[in-house]
Order: structure tokens, then C-alpha cells, then sequence
């Protein structure tokens, strides 16, 4: 082992494979080792066409494989290690779900950033190697594991620490900015191009391994499993029999009388998250042998690492680790089952965690006193949201006709970001509505965006009805979607319906989305403009009309009784409850609105664009970018979706020279996010209406039982 495998990598030739082991033909969807002659990954045919997306590069693309028949004849050695590959990336997702599992259990806290500093420590793991010849394996992996812990204690007192006593819900909302940050940073260090990896680089003897009848069992893979067990096993271990252990108990079923019996809160939360950091780094080391390195590497792991996770409901240690190494094994023995089966394989993942949150929608992810203890102490992120203006509709309609002139003022290019920054308010605006007016938080806006693209494409270019006729169809058309995530999720509490949406945006993406009849198999589309709005400066126009008057009227039904009961029903519940509002109700209103509204900016920007592809509307790539731009420029307000969306386009656009420029905006958004919920919940729009202290119309912050009443009509 060492860095002369760099001369097999680039010969680009096969070791001799064992017998009864056909060749490889395409590519894996996990990442793979350049140049592994192990057994196992020789032994790894391709299974039935299978799509991934452009933003995962560990869920790349694989062709279908005449030779899937004789995997279904059901060969034993084959088998058996696609149980063994699935053990080793299995131990991965293991050590993830464990950090996530240690952080939830000691402060109430779920961590979505977890992935990213595993890459974070992966790329200085990589670094180490590489730059530094005369540095040894072994300590590498000690200086990237003190690394990955240090970072942890940093993120604690620094990101966390500021929101120590916020509600989950905020926390969660900040891991989504941190996690922007680590991958947004570690593109602009590292650069975004995949950087592949060596042999050279493993811990462990990438060559060598155990014979079992006609398999041979690569010592990585083993030695991938002992060590999944054995971080898991030991952290129990040490949270069930030692004096730390008992400080965490502790802390996490009775702060005050922790608090009370001397325990120091800080430096046991630090030590949690250098705990964490360190199982992430390791995990991000052990990980680097099996592709090309990328900011995006590891996004994949994260959902995956939450089922498991959810298999010992956010508490079991060593439930967490047979969760990953299940996952694991089921997910690569998949790979050979035959049709459709196969296809279960792409989303098991999501698959699992949608119904082991439901399964539990009666119980708490911790005991019951736990539960009460960790939300006894915090906050609402409602609490320390201060009254913003809704803006009137004759205002918003004034400006619009003015946005209107100065658009038509302006250069083709510009007319055409013009466009695009009030789509992106239109996307913003979906959040207002369902986050900031009902309390519910979700990460499906492009999501419902992409169905309402991919309308736009079916009723418009191959059913050729007319524009006017499809913008209103497309939006219609989520409403009935929505309303079924809706009526599933909105039964979760809302730190389990953001993870739940997030499940249900990965499955949307996995099936929906790479359906040829739906969206072109995930290929380029076409929607062009008519002709009479061929032109930016037209097009844009209409796309200020269009905008100005769902903005008007959002503001509108903001007073109506309808809207105060949405507010009224996220200020406070039971209150809402005893004057007769049905809280559930007016939730799913607010969904169903929500997701229109995404709906209609989808096929907006589809027309916008012309040619695009379902990839544009990823998760990773526009949810998180929306619920970003609302957050920074305030969640509760019309205004600050709008304000949110011109920092966000313009910072895109100015950076747009440089290869980095989606690293910018993930690092410029998630830095936003942070300072903005640690510091002005009610974004860039709440401080602007405070500076200045003149507001027409304001949000009252605390509703009286009578005007509950009388929002709700009496039901």
C-alpha cells in the first residue's frame, strides 16, 4: 500500500478477477475505488436502468447489464458479497447516524449538517496525502479526526451557541445554513471538480482479503464493520457507565436540576459536539477510497445516515449502527434483485424514513421526560418574532407598475435577471406563507416547482395549449399533491414534518422526476415562449404582472379571517383551539397555497429558461437556495421574500465570472441564515421596518381569544 498505486490507477487496467465474476459494465451509484481488485467490486454488475441526479455525484448514473440474468440465478458468492460491499458502506451510514444520534440525544438538537463536515474533514484528510509526501497514513487520519472534533467545539460555540435556548425547529433551520456554509467553503478551497482519488490514499489494504468458498472478502470492508461497531458499541458505553455519560443523562432529562447539581452545561455540549465532529471526520476518512471527492460527495449520506438513525428513534446507539449496516446490506443486495425490484434501490432510503416517522407519529423520539425537559427550556422561534408590515395591495400593485418601467429601461440580460429575481420572490413568497403565517416548515418549494415545470412542458409544448391556459393549470395542479403530503405530515411535530418534507422531496426526485412520460426521463425539455412574449423585456413584463398581482393578493388574504386564523393558529394552538379555530384546517390551507404558488413559479421559470432539465429544481440546488433567501430577507413578510430574492440572484450575478459562483451563494446564504436567526429572526425586513419605526399596517404579535373567534367564523 502506498502512493506508488498511482501508476496501477493510470494503466486503466483490471487485475484478474476470480472465477465465476463477470466483468463491470457503467457506473455505481455509491462511490467506488478507481482501480479496486477485490472481488467484491468485480463482482458488481450493473443492474435495470436506473437514474440518478447531477447533484449527487455518490448517485451517478448506471446502464442496464445483459449480464443481471445470471445474478438471478441466484449464485451464492455473489450474494454474499453484495452483502459484505453493502456491511462496509453500511458501517459508514452507521458512524454518521451515530453523531446525529449523540448530538439529538444531549441537546435536543437535529443536526442536517452532519454530512458536510464529514466532507469538510474528508477534503483535509485528501490535502494531507497529498500535498504533504512524506505524511503516513495513520496520521493523517489523527490530525483530520482532531480536526473534525475541533470543528465540532467551534460549531458549538459559535453557530449554536448563540440559539443555545431556541427552539429544535431553529436549530434545524441554522444546521441548513451551516451545512450551505461547510460545502459552499469547501468548494472555494478545494474547487468544485471532482478530485479522484488513489488507491494510495485508503487506511486499508485495498489488495487484500479473507476467501470464503470461491468469494473473497475484502479486509476493508471487514475492517470497515469492526470499526462501526466498535465507535458505536463504545460510545454506549461510555454515555451508560461512566461520570460523562452520566452528565449527559443528566442534562438531557432535567437541565434546570443539572444545571442545579453543578453539571457545567457548556463544556458537556462541547465535548458532545467534539465527540460528534471526530465520528464525522473518521466516517469521511474511511470514505475517501471509493471515488471521486467532491463538495457534494456525501450530501447523498446524510438523509441516509437519518434513517438510520431513526431506527433507534433519535436514542439507541447501537440501533443507530444495525439501522447503517442494514440499510446497507439491503441497499446493495438490491442492486442484483431482479425488475422491478431493483429500482427499489434509489429510494429506500427516503422510503424508510417517511415510514418510520409516521410509524411513530404517537411516540417521542426520546422518553417522554426527555422530550418535555429539552422543549421545557427553549423558546419559540414565534416569541422572538417582532410585528412586520404585510404591505397593502394598492402598494404592491404601484409597485409593480413601476418594477414594470424600469424593466423595459433595461438591457435584454438585465430584463432576463429581473425575471428570474421576481420568480425567485414568487418561490420566497410559497415559504411566507406556509413557514412565517403557519408555522410549518418545509423544504419542498422546488419540489412542487419542478411538477409545475414539468406541467408546463406536458400542457404546453406536446399538448400545445397556450400559455395563459397552462400557468393557471400547473398551479392548480400541486394542490391535490400537497394536499396528500399535507394530510400525512402535517400530523408530525414540526421538527419531524421538516424531515419529513425533505424525505418526501428525495422521493419526488428519485421517481417522479426521471419518469419518462412526466419529465422527459430527467432530460433536457422545452417550453418556448409564444411569440407575441418571445422577447426578455416582454416576457419579463408579464412576469412583473403576474408576480405583482399574487403578492397583492397575498397581502389581501392576509387580513381576511382566513389569514388571521393561519397566524393566529402558529401563535398559539391551544388558544387557537379553545375559540374554535381548527388549527389542522387552516395548516393545510396554508400548504395548499404554499404549493400553489411554487407550482405557478415553476412554470414561470420554465418559460423563463426555455431548455431546462428537472435537475434545476433539485433539493439541493433550489429548495435550500429558497428557504434561504426567505429566511435572510424575513419569513413573516411579502417584503422580505422579495428582498431575499434580490440579494440572492444579484450575489449570483456578480460572482457569475467566477467558477465558484454557486460556492459564493451557498457560503453567502448560509452565512445569512446564521447570523440572521441568531440575531433578527425576521430577517433584512423586520430590521428595515424597526430602523425606520413606520409601518401602515402591523402584525400583532399576541391575538386575543375573541379575535380568534371571530377569524374563524365561529368554527
Amino acid at each position: 500500500m502506498g502512493r506508488d498505486a498511482a501508476d496501477v490507477v493510470r494503466s486503466g487496467r483490471d487485475g484478474p478477477r476470480p472465477r465465476l465474476i463477470p466483468a463491470r459494465d457503467g457506473r455505481d451509484p455509491e462511490p467506488r475505488p478507481r482501480n479496486d481488485r477485490s472481488a467484491d467490486i468485480r463482482a458488481r454488475p450493473s443492474h435495470g436502468r436506473h437514474r440518478g441526479h447531477d447533484h449527487r455525484s455518490s448517485e451517478r448514473r448506471v446502464r442496464a447489464d445483459r449480464r443481471t440474468g445470471e445474478l438471478r440465478g441466484g449464485e451464492p458468492v455473489i450474494w454474499l458479497q453484495y452483502a459484505v460491499f453493502g456491511l462496509g458502506v453500511g458501517a459508514i451510514f452507521a458512524l454518521l447516524a451515530v453523531g446525529i444520534v449523540l448530538v439529538y440525544r444531549a441537546t435536543g438538537m437535529l443536526n442536517f449538517a452532519h454530512a458536510s463536515i464529514a466532507t469538510a474533514a474528508a477534503y483535509v484528510n485528501f490535502t494531507l496525502l497529498e500535498r504533504v509526501q512524506w505524511m503516513p497514513v495513520g496520521l493523517a487520519l489523527a490530525i483530520t479526526i482532531a480536526f473534525g472534533a475541533l470543528l465540532g467545539i467551534a460549531i458549538r460555540k459559535f453557530v449554536f451557541g448563540p440559539i443555545a435556548g431556541a427552539s429544535q425547529v431553529v436549530k434545524l433551520i441554522v444546521s441548513f445554513g451551516l451545512a450551505g456554509v461547510l460545502q459552499g467553503a469547501v468548494g472555494l478551497i478545494w474547487s468544485r471538480i471532482g478530485t479522484p482519488t488513489l488507491p494510495g490514499h485508503s487506511l486499508f489494504s485495498m489488495t487484500r482479503g479473507i476467501k470464503v468458498g470461491n468469494a473473497i472478502i475484502p479486509s476493508q470492508r471487514i475492517a470497515l464493520l469492526v470499526i462501526g461497531a466498535a465507535v458505536a458499541l463504545g460510545l454506549t458505553v461510555l454515555l451508560k457507565r461512566t461520570e460523562f455519560g452520566m452528565r449527559v443523562r443528566a442534562l438531557a432529562q432535567n437541565p434546570l436540576a443539572a444545571r442545579l447539581a453543578g453539571v457545567d452545561v457548556r463544556r458537556v455540549h462541547s465535548a458532545v459536539w467534539a465527540i460528534a465532529g471526530a465520528t464525522a471526520a473518521l466516517a469521511g476518512v474511511l470514505i475517501i477510497p471509493f471515488g471521486v471527492l467532491t463538495p457534494l460527495s456525501l450530501s447523498g449520506f446524510q438523509i441516509k445516515s437519518l434513517a438510520a438513525a431513526l431506527v433507534g428513534g433519535f436514542a439507541s446507539l447501537p440501533a443507530a449502527l444495525a439501522g447503517g449496516l442494514g440499510l446497507g446490506v439491503v441497499q446493495e443486495m438490491l442492486v442484483g434483485a431482479p425488475a422491478p425490484l431493483n429500482g427499489l434501490r434509489s429510494v429506500l432510503a427516503t422510503g424508510l424514513v417517511i415510514v418510520l416517522l409516521f410509524a411513530r407519529i404517537e411516540r417521542r423520539f426520546v422518553s417522554e421526560q426527555e422530550a418535555r425537559a429539552l422543549e421545557g427550556d427553549e423558546r419559540t422561534l414565534a416569541g422572538k418574532w417582532k410585528p412586520v408590515p404585510l404591505g397593502s395591495p394598492r402598494a404592491w400593485l404601484a409597485g409593480a407598475a413601476v418594477l414594470g418601467l424600469v424593466v423595459f429601461g433595461l438591457s435584454g440580460f438585465w430584463a432576463f435577471v429581473a425575471g428570474r429575481t421576481l420568480i425567485y420572490a414568487l418561490l420566497g413568497l410559497s415559504l411566507v406563507v406556509l413557514t412565517g403565517w403557519s408555522g410549518q416548515v418545509s423544504l419542498m418549494p422546488g419540489t412542487f416547482a419542478g411538477i409545475g415545470a414539468a406541467l408546463a412542458w406536458i400542457l404546453g409544448t406536446k399538448l400545445g395549449f397556450p400559455m395563459p391556459l397552462v400557468l393557471p393549470l400547473a398551479a392548480l395542479a400541486t394542490i391535490p399533491i400537497a394536499g396528500i403530503v399535507g394530510v400525512a405530515a402535517l400530523r408530525l411535530r414540526p421538527l419531524y414534518l421538516a424531515v419529513a418534507t425533505v424525505a418526501f422531496a428525495g422521493l419526488f426526485e428519485e421517481t417522479l422526476f426521471v419518469q419518462h412520460w412526466f419529465a422527459n426521463g430527467g432530460n433536457a425539455m422545452s417550453v418556448p415562449r409564444p411569440r407575441w412574449i418571445a422577447g426578455d423585456h416582454v416576457f419579463g413584463l408579464i412576469v412583473v404582472l403576474i408576480v405583482g398581482a399574487t403578492f397583492a393578493a397575498t397581502a389581501a388574504f392576509g387580513r381576511t379571517r382566513t389569514g388571521r386564523a393561519l397566524r393566529m393558529a402558529r401563535d398559539n394552538e391551544r388558544a387557537a383551539a379553545s375559540a374554535g379555530v381548527n388549527a389542522t384546517k387552516y395548516r393545510l390551507i396554508g400548504f395548499a397555497l404554499s404549493a400553489a404558488y411554487a407550482g405557478l413559479a415553476g412554470a414561470l421559470l420554465a418559460y423563463l429558461l426555455g431548455t431546462f432539465s428537472m435537475a434545476t429544481f433539485g433539493f439541493l440546488v433550489l429548495s435550500l437556495t429558497v428557504f434561504g433567501l426567505a429566511t435572510v430577507g424575513g419569513i413573516r413578510t411579502p417584503v422580505g421574500a422579495l428582498v431575499g430574492a434580490f440579494i440572492v440572484v444579484y450575489l449570483s450575478e456578480v460572482f457569475r465570472a467566477s467558477a465558484s459562483v454557486q460556492d459564493w451563494v451557498f457560503t453567502g446564504t448560509g452565512a445569512a441564515i446564521i447570523a440572521v436567526m441568531a440575531y433578527s429572526p425576521d430577517g433584512i425586513a423586520g430590521m428595515l421596518a424597526r430602523f425606520k419605526r413606520r409601518s401602515r399596517v402591523v402584525e400583532p404579535p399576541v391575538v386575543e381569544a375573541f379575535e380568534l373567534a371571530e377569524a374563524s367564523g365561529g368554527r
